[in-house]
């Protein structure tokens, strides 16, 4: 059971991705200033050992923020991106770019 909360604002969700992903991707690649707790960002392929996180799969992390417009929203995600880093880490720099210019 969960109680359902809706918002007005706008979510972006930028995915973080390990080198060579989609198809040979990297594994075991230190992931800098995560701790596990942060708000709105979902592991989706991580995995900890001795007290840090890696990388365990292709797509590893998804990243979302929000705004009170959607561009606010892609500029907070992208913001909120730039904490994260491990090596060879890809995103794509357009989310949400192609609804903008509608």
């Amino acid at each position: 059971d969960f109680d359902m909360e809706f918002s007005d604002k706008y979510f972006v969700d930028v995915v973080l991705v390990s080198g060579g992903y989609p198809k040979q991707y990297e594994k075991g690649k230190k992931i800098n200033s995560l701790t596990g707790r942060e708000k709105l960002v979902f592991h989706a392929g991580t995995k900890r050992i001795n007290n840090s996180w890696i990388t365990n799969s292709g797509r590893v992390l998804n990243v979302v923020d929000t705004g009170k417009t959607l561009s606010e929203a892609i500029e907070n995600a992208y913001e909120k991106v730039k904490r994260y880093h491990f090596d060879n880490m890809y995103y794509r720099k357009d989310i949400g770019k192609r609804v903008l210019g509608k």
